[in-house]
């Protein structure tokens, strides 16, 4: 499993390497062009819209929270604007991104984005994250450890994002926030949350809490953070407690998800196309006589 891990983030690095030469520098054509490379099979051409989506709405609300930092501070083209001396250029800058996303005037991401496994969510996660390092590198912005923070309810799964498990990196097993943990998550704008399926209403109750806490911010949801959720509700249930669509009376999850995204693709599977179509089956548990009797 390792090798197989090491050998997928071997091959997405040098994917990545294609699109060195866009300047990930914040707009909307450039977040598309990054999306137009990355999520294309170079050897098939095959392009997967789905990861595209994902990607587009979660770098365009991440790149927004400069824009809104820089209005914060009445600083408006010293963060995020490629025409300093252009208000109209600013504001169509702006408008663009937004129109990216499809997020409307919602300030806040809280995002679900799901498929089965070999959809392309961890490849999704890592374009993710060099294009935000570049479009930090390019307005001569920090990229620290705490600005999108990379949890998953598993230890397994943290380590194959290069991430954290989110009791640790949200100090969830503390029983209390200290000034220390405030600071270290000064920077923080963007959470992601890696096998969701584990997690209970519990988790995600103390999880809202602990962001409130760790943002100094007791009214807004999840400490008004960028918040996206990854994984798939027909792998492994939590422990203890009940899937999180299971309580349907938990408005949490059911009505501060505001943004919903399905990878579609069977990239795992490429070379194998039948026992990809057997596995999606499986996974939305209609097998047939013949995929039982082959396995």
């Amino acid at each position: 499993m390792t090798t197989i891990s090491i050998t997928a983030v071997r091959r997405h690095v040098e994917h990545i390497d294609a699109v060195t030469d866009i300047n990930a520098n914040g707009t909307a054509n450039s977040i598309q062009e990054w999306a137009s490379i990355m999520f294309t099979n170079p050897d098939t051409n095959e392009h997967d819209l789905s990861q595209q989506r994902a990607f587009e709405v979660i770098v365009g609300m991440f790149v927004m929270t400069f824009h809104d930092e820089a209005e914060r501070n009445e600083g408006r083209h010293s963060v995020g604007t490629q025409t300093p001396s252009n208000r109209a250029g600013y504001i169509m800058l702006k408008k663009k991104l937004k129109q990216l996303t499809g997020m409307r005037n919602q300030k806040q991401l809280i995002m679900f984005m799901t498929g089965a496994g070999g959809s392309g969510k961890t490849r999704v996660i890592n374009t993710v994250m060099a294009y935000a390092k570049g479009f930090c590198k390019a307005i001569n912005y920090m990229f620290d450890k705490r600005m999108i923070v990379l949890t998953a309810l598993t230890g397994v799964a943290a380590t194959l994002i290069n991430g954290e498990t989110l009791h640790s990196a949200a100090k969830l097993n503390y029983k209390r926030v200290t000034p220390e943990h405030i600071e270290e998550w000064a920077h923080a704008r963007l959470v992601i949350v890696d096998e969701i399926s584990f997690a209970s209403s519990g988790d995600l109750i103390k999880l809202n809490a602990r962001l409130q806490a760790l943002k100094e911010t007791d009214r807004q949801k999840f400490g008004n953070l960028h918040i996206v959720f990854t994984g798939d509700f027909s792998q492994l249930a939590p422990i203890t407690g009940f899937p999180l669509y299971y309580e349907t009376n938990f408005p949490m999850w059911h009505d501060w998800v505001n943004c919903f995204v399905e990878l579609t693709g069977q990239h795992r599977f490429k070379t194998d196309l039948l026992f990809g179509a057997i596995m999606h089956r499986i996974h939305e548990g209609c097998p047939t006589i013949a995929d039982i009797a082959l396995l």
